[in-house]
Order: C-alpha cells, then sequence, then structure tokens
C-alpha cells in the first residue's frame, strides 16, 4: 500500500486536478464532468469495495462460494491490489 495515494478529497480538487481553471463550476462536457465525479468518488469506491471482500471472504470461509462468486472475489482482490499499485 506505500504506494497508493487517496486522490483528490472533493469534486472540485478533482475538476481542478484535470484542468479546470474554475473548479467550482461543472465541465461543459457531460462526459468529462462524469469523470470527474468518478475520479473524485474513486476512494470511497475503493474503500467500499474493500469492505465487500472482508465480508465474501468471511463467507467464503464459513459456508463457502459457488465458482462464479469465487471468480467474483478474485476479480474484486486483483482490482483493489492494481488500484493500490500491487501486482
Amino acid at each position: 500500500m506505500a504506494n497508493y495515494k487517496s486522490g483528490p478529497s472533493s469534486l472540485a480538487e478533482a475538476r481542478r486536478a484535470m484542468g479546470s481553471a474554475y473548479p467550482n463550476l461543472p465541465f461543459a462536457d457531460p462526459e468529462r464532468e462524469a469523470s470527474a465525479r468518478l475520479f473524485a468518488l474513486a476512494p470511497a469506491m475503493l474503500q467500499s469495495l474493500k469492505g465487500v471482500v472482508r465480508i465474501l471472504v468471511a463467507v467464503r470461509y464459513t459456508v463457502g462460494l459457488a465458482g462464479s462468486q469465487l471468480t467474483r472475489l478474485t476479480e474484486a482482490q486483483e482490482l483493489i491490489a492494481s488500484a493500490e499499485g500491487r501486482p
């Protein structure tokens, strides 16, 4: 987790990082505004995904997971590692 940076703490900060001269105003391009929102929410979404993974790991060891569920758990763990800069 040493390489992981938390990212922007607000939508205005995300817009500023994306080059907006007026970060308190939405981008005119809806796609760019959606990207700014995603960028701003990424740290919270990562934390949420980590929580879901912890729950699924507990379920896996108590009652088990079916094949497709185990595949999704593995994919989520790989996405978390990638987001944190781990192999």
